[in-house]
């Protein structure tokens, strides 16, 4: 199998238990076949992209500014998600309750937009993009890590995320706790 047909999952603790295949020592990282190492999600989307002729960025303008558009909403999900995330880790004391409530608004605001997003079910596009997987994996991990209930009120976009959630891909690299 080539790298874009496999996937793993990889724990920031059991990456930096194995070998260190970057020096960054940050997931994501893309092993390659002669033994190299791609680190940073959009070098690797760039790498998944010259080995096919199918794209995870169309080269269409109209096509892939959309899912760029969608993917930057999605990157900053995930970072608003990350950043309430860790504020709830620290003593209370010591929490910055302004941040948590800027963040939570951000994060309720890029989920309204997402679910008025057109969609041509069950991807954005005609075909599976970097839209699809960006904005589903900073889903998957607004429900693992914060209780925002959003599926109940947002009904589109949760309908859209049931059969991605559902691809091997997203199955087999779901989040889980660290042990």
């Amino acid at each position: 199998m080539g790298a874009a047909e496999t996937a793993s999952a990889v724990t920031p603790i059991t990456f930096l238990r194995g070998p260190v295949l970057s020096p960054l020592a940050k997931v994501p990282v893309l092993e390659l076949d002669d033994g190299g190492a791609l680190h940073d999600s959009s070098v690797i989307v760039e790498y998944l992209d010259s080995l096919g002729q199918r794209r995870l960025v169309p080269s269409d303008p109209p096509a892939r500014w959309s899912v760029l558009r969608l993917h930057a909403l999605a990157d900053g999900l995930m970072e608003s998600a990350i950043r309430v995330t860790l504020e709830g880790r620290r003593p209370e004391s010591e929490r910055h309750v302004d941040v948590v409530h800027w963040e939570t608004q951000r994060i309720e605001r890029v989920l309204h937009a997402l679910e008025k997003e057109p969609k041509k079910l069950p991807y954005f596009g005609s075909e599976m993009s970097l839209a699809d997987i960006a904005v589903g994996v900073a889903l998957e991990y607004v429900d693992f890590r914060l209780t925002l209930d959003w599926r109940k009120r947002l009904p589109s976009l949760a309908g859209w995320l049931e059969p991605i959630a559902r691809r091997a891909s997203f199955v087999k690299t779901a989040f889980s706790d660290v042990p």
